[in-house]
């Protein structure tokens, strides 16, 4: 379609003018890339699964996807995309900011207390979690499934523990002690 030559064009266009070895160097040294992040926000490609009309579907995001593989984007966009379109689809709050995406195991507990939901455990290796806004969980509650939002940068409920993978992205452990969470839904209410 024209729509996703003209998001295809856009995401290629941005990448290449403004990711080179400088900026990934400054990536590598630890400095978080708020300028081009915001570039991305202002273009609309982390949301570019909740955007309106028939024509927004996963087509549109693989030329994002593959741009930020192709040109090796040191930001949390493809977790944005994810995270942007689960809160979507369960009619939660899509915010700016990064998102990061988490999946609750054994070790976690989610517990409901009235219309709060708070959230117990660690969260392993958590993409980009020390610069995600908001982190998407997914678990089971009461055996249903769950899609959650907590804020990391409530210190006196969440402990972030720095670590990366081999390619120097942030892979953080993510500490809740009973941690309320931002809003929730139950699956059956995601559309």
């Amino acid at each position: 379609s024209d729509e996703r030559a003209l998001i295809a064009d856009s995401v290629n266009r941005l990448f290449a003018d403004k990711v080179d070895r400088a900026l990934l160097e400054r990536f590598e040294a630890g400095e978080w890339l708020a300028p081009l992040w915001s570039q991305v926000e202002e273009s609309g490609f982390d949301q570019v699964l909740c955007l309106e009309g028939a024509a927004s579907n996963w087509l549109d995001a693989q030329s994002v996807l593959r741009a930020i593989g192709y040109y090796r984007v040191p930001l949390p966009l493809a977790e944005s995309i994810v995270g942007n379109w689960l809160l979507a689809r369960a009619g939660l709050s899509v915010d700016g900011g990064p998102i990061s995406i988490a999946q609750c195991d054994d070790a976690m507990t989610l517990k409901k207390t009235g219309n709060r939901l708070v959230l117990s455990g660690t969260l392993v290796r958590v993409p980009w979690g020390r610069r995600a806004k908001r982190i998407v969980v997914g678990g089971l509650l009461e055996g249903k499934a769950v899609i959650a939002i907590i804020d990391p940068s409530r210190a006196n409920t969440v402990r972030i523990e720095p670590d990366l993978n081999v390619a120097a992205e942030p892979r953080d452990s993510i500490v809740c002690k009973s941690t309320e969470c931002e809003g929730f839904a139950f699956a059956d209410a995601v559309r």
